[in-house]
């Protein structure tokens, strides 16, 4: 469940019931702009390889997917199933 957060942003959400370890958030910084989600996850967790050439592993041994959406629900639906499969 995404709960929208208080921002300066025209959306910002935050995945409320992600796995331990897992963080998902979904941003779009103006209505006329994309939504951008982002998925965090620990580095030893496993992602599908349709999304392995575009992960970022950060200095804290953590994985970051970026990606942009049209519409908020395919962000949604993205998010939802990237975390049931790490």
């Amino acid at each position: 469940m995404f709960i929208k957060q208080r921002s300066v942003f025209d959306y910002q959400a935050i995945l409320a019931d992600a796995p331990n370890g897992i963080e998902a958030r979904i941003t779009r910084l103006t209505p006329n702009l994309t939504y951008d989600a982002t998925v965090i996850v620990p580095e030893s967790y496993g992602l599908p390889a349709s999304v392995e050439d575009k992960v970022v592993v950060t200095s804290m041994d953590r994985k970051v997917v970026h990606r942009s959406f049209d519409a908020l629900h395919d962000a949604r639906t993205w998010v939802n199933d990237l975390v049931t499969t790490a």
